[in-house]
């Protein structure tokens, strides 16, 4: 399913921000919120686990509900998860764009990797020309 993909920074997120390879810095960095209404419709639950992929990147998280996001859009504080899926371009802004990015999401068994396995994926998936 598509959905428009946002992020931004939380209350909680900023309160671990000195410590990011802790579990509750990645828990919240890696929480999908989306409506409850899309969930139905994705037929998962909360704490279920979403592949949210665009042509940027890849990122499996879990998913909680969120009576805020409007129905078509998900929200994923910024950090290493949110990363996954930005576009490189900054539009002459100097800032990627962390907003309305499009993405699909599909649910998946696969796990959610800790901060560190993530950074590890990525710097393997760089490749300089």
């Amino acid at each position: 399913m598509k959905f428009l993909f946002y992020s931004g920074r939380t209350v909680n997120q900023g309160s671990h921000i000195d410590r990011k390879q802790s579990r509750e810095y990645q828990d919240e960095v890696s929480s999908c919120r989306m409506n409850p209404l899309d969930l139905f419709r994705l037929g998962i639950l909360p704490g279920d686990r979403i592949l949210l992929t665009n042509p940027h990147g890849s990122v499996v998280c879990t998913v909680c509900e969120d009576n805020n996001i409007a129905t078509g859009q998900v929200f994923l504080p910024l950090g290493p998860y949110a990363n996954q899926l930005v576009p490189g371009t900054t539009q002459s802004t100097g800032m990627p764009d962390y907003k309305s990015v499009p993405i699909e999401i599909q649910p998946t068994q696969d796990p959610v990797l800790g901060v560190r396995d993530l950074m590890r994926k990525m710097r393997e998936g760089f490749h300089e020309d």
